[in-house]
């Protein structure tokens, strides 16, 4: 287990392997703060070449299975399974934990949390067995109506649409404003819908929708006319579980899988993929 830093040249890593389990990185000039499932939060100093790791013995995490993090301004905004949602501040160090199952009595698994996105409206959106979105000037959630037992797998943004995954009940669009829920994709409602347990949804900006499931592999959906097509292992993917759709400064796709990274070029309409070895 653990990181690799890739130089500038694309051609040679470096290994972190202080760290083990890692479920999520955020970095700036000079830090990369790493969330591990198990061992808590890492964190690397570029400079120095030093790392430390905070857990729930050392320093204020409530525990030490962080399974997704954000980022809004000094804050590191982190999903703590079975305890919540946590912040840490990058200046001082601090940490405060929120738990959600005060929110509501009826769903004493709420801080079952597994991710967290910064809607860069003040706002961190928290899904797990519900969906929450949580106030920075409050400090306070507001529960998304209407879900009923959903599990949040991940959370996307274009424009004023949200974009959750769901583990049993495909995708549905919830509108940012009104927080109501305004589509959903799924066996029920759409033909040829591969099946409910998705993983992972992402919009790029092309305005395409993109999403894998726990079994099919990766799927671009045309919100338009319905057509969705259907990438897995036989026709190019190293592995068909998909962890992590993302997009960088050029607009091109990389998705992470089980057994290695793919890198896709708009431009040139062509894939490529690093296996792991």
């Amino acid at each position: 287990g653990g990181i690799m830093l890739n130089q500038k040249n694309m051609e040679s890593f470096t290994v972190l392997d202080s760290f083990k389990m890692v479920s999520s990185i955020i970095h700036d000039d000079n830090t990369i703060y790493v969330g591990t499932d198990s061992y808590g939060l890492g964190i690397y100093d570029r400079k120095t070449g030093k790392t430390r790791l905070l857990n729930s013995r050392n320093s204020g995490l409530p525990g030490n299975n962080i399974v997704s993090m954000c980022r809004c301004g000094d804050e590191i905004w982190m999903a703590v399974y079975t305890k919540g949602l946590c912040s840490f501040n990058t200046r001082t160090e601090k940490i405060e934990t929120y738990s959600l199952e005060a929110h509501d009595e009826l769903y004493v698994d709420n801080n079952k949390t597994w991710v967290v996105v910064n809607d860069n409206q003040g706002r961190i959106w928290v899904g797990g067995p519900s969906l929450f979105i949580f106030s920075r000037e409050t400090k306070k959630f507001s529960k998304v109506e209407g879900l009923g037992s959903r599990f949040i797998s991940s959370i996307s943004f274009k424009e004023n649409t949200a974009y959750i995954s769901t583990r049993n009940s495909g995708i549905c669009t919830v509108d940012m404003n009104s927080l109501n829920i305004t589509g959903e994709y799924n066996l029920a409602s759409m033909k040829g819908f591969p099946e409910n347990d998705v993983r992972y949804v992402y919009k790029d900006s092309h305005d395409n929708l993109w999403f894998s499931t726990q079994t099919t592999g990766l799927h671009l959906l045309n919100e338009t006319d319905g057509h969705i097509e259907r990438f897995d292992e036989k026709n190019g993917l190293v592995n068909n579980r998909i962890a992590v759709i993302n997009e960088d400064d050029a607009g091109n796709l990389w998705i992470g899988t089980m057994n290695g990274l793919h890198y896709y070029s708009y431009s040139s309409r062509r894939k490529t993929n690093g296996k792991r070895q």
